[in-house]
């Protein structure tokens, strides 16, 4: 708990080395793709989803099904982990981001313009636009922050 300025001393940027003590931690669904389609869907909309996630997407793409969202463009990539990001936030709201892109390495085989032909050819209708972004999003905080992810 605290502040990140009691612990990184400017005169010793040059050396930085420092670990914190997190005591909360969550896991949110969510991303940027994840929570438009979450909320286009909440608004009666049909988005689709396309980007690519790691063999350790089960729960996230359950909660999508749970919801009624479609998944059939997320590629799953089993040998990787899906892109994360760990937020540390300090009392001042001051953030520190690690980033792993994982999956989303991958995200350059998805294909829009087949998803657009697909999309176009069947009941549903033509895409009005696709979301392509990473997933996954996890937060720690010092003390805990507001998520408005899904």
């Amino acid at each position: 708990e605290g502040k990140f300025a009691d612990q990184i001393l400017p005169e010793q940027i040059h050396i930085l080395n420092v670990a914190f003590l997190v005591p909360t931690m969550r896991r949110e669904f969510g991303g940027c793709a994840g929570n438009i389609a979450y909320n286009l869907n909440l608004l009666g909309g049909d988005p689709i989803i396309m980007a690519t996630v790691g063999g350790d997407a089960t729960p996230y793409m359950n909660r999508l099904n749970q919801l009624k969202i479609d998944a059939s463009h997320i590629r799953q990539i089993e040998n990787a982990f899906t892109a994360q990001a760990m937020i540390t936030t300090d009392q001042a709201n001051n953030q520190i981001t690690a980033f792993h892109p994982g999956a989303m390495g991958e995200s350059h085989l998805n294909q829009v313009s087949a998803v657009v032909a697909e999309r176009s050819k069947n009941a549903k209708g033509a895409a009005k636009f696709v979301i392509r972004i990473p997933l996954y999003a996890s937060r720690s905080s010092i003390p805990a922050s507001k998520n408005s992810s899904f």
